[in-house]
């Protein structure tokens, strides 16, 4: 791949992790973030690192999982942020939101 080619690899990964972060931080809903993820899953498989690809793939398993009523928003949105890199902390109350305690880097 050549420059352009690395800055657009770039440009997808940079966005990906934007959408990641606005989820955990609360400022992007799951179905919100799950819509973007589809909307992009061809671009991200085509550009993305291997590594990053392989946390797509991990967080499709976890949307599938909420999807299918199998797992809470909360705990879908606790489980992205592990499988991503992110540490977060979760609220003992059922209807607590998930705290980011660092930023995607």
């Amino acid at each position: 791949m050549g420059n352009r080619g690395n800055a657009y690899a770039e440009s997808v990964e940079r966005d990906l992790r934007g959408h990641l972060n606005g989820l955990v931080t609360g400022s992007l809903s799951l179905q919100g973030f799950q819509q973007w993820l589809m909307d992009n899953e061809t671009l991200i498989e085509d550009r993305a690192s291997p590594e990053l690809y392989d946390d797509v793939v991990q967080v499709e398993h976890i949307l599938a999982e909420y999807t299918g009523g199998h797992i809470a928003a909360a705990v879908a949105i606790a489980e992205i942020a592990r499988a991503t890199g992110e540490r977060i902390e979760v609220l003992p109350r059922s209807n607590a939101k998930a705290r980011p305690t660092s930023l995607l880097g």
